[in-house]
């Protein structure tokens, strides 16, 4: 069986890299930056409403005990909408605050996985594509053999990767070995 793969995998460029604090520290003006802009954008939209960015100030506006949990839905999730309120938690209804323990969305990119803090749980991870796509399966599953000594063509279908020069001159030559006469 052969499986094509066209998908492009653009892994992470930074991990190869070694630590630069002028860096670090630029890319996190830029996050603060960004993340100002953000609320400024939500500020022009609905200029009525203040943006709370501390969730005990949220909390506090709200009228919610200091020890209420508060979720964010996105996409429907009726169930677990019940559910959670069920538990005592409270919905907070600005999709795009930052003041929540749980945010559950249909959508990855609905997540800012920049600007989450350690107590808050999301329903998406961020770079799942190295396990989650075909491409990224192939690529670490290819790897598994510096790790354990597992070749993967005993348990694994034959995929190549068409961006990849090498995985494309790999495919013509299978192709051209298992054509049927």
């Amino acid at each position: 069986m052969i499986e094509i793969i066209e998908e492009n995998d653009e892994e992470d460029k930074d991990n190869e890299k070694p630590f630069n604090h002028k860096a670090k520290v630029s890319k996190l003006n830029k996050i603060s930056e960004e993340f100002i802009q953000r609320n400024l954008q939500i500020l022009k939209k609905n200029p009525n409403i203040p943006i709370i960015t501390d969730m005990q100030t949220w909390k506090k506006r709200n009228k919610v005990s200091e020890k209420t949990k508060v979720f964010i839905i996105m996409g429907g999730y009726g169930d677990i909408r019940r559910s959670l309120k069920e538990r005592g938690w409270v919905e907070n209804k600005e999709k795009d605050n930052p003041c929540f323990d749980l945010k559950w969305t249909l959508k990855a990119k609905d997540i800012d996985y920049k600007n989450l803090v350690e107590n808050q749980i999301v329903n998406h991870y961020d770079k799942n594509t190295l396990i989650t796509t075909k491409v990224g399966l192939a690529h670490n599953l290819r790897n598994l053999i510096w790790f354990n000594n597992v070749d993967i063509d005993t348990f694994f279908p034959r995929c190549f990767d068409l961006v990849d020069e090498c995985d494309h001159e790999d495919f013509l030559e299978e192709f051209k070995s298992s054509k049927v006469s």
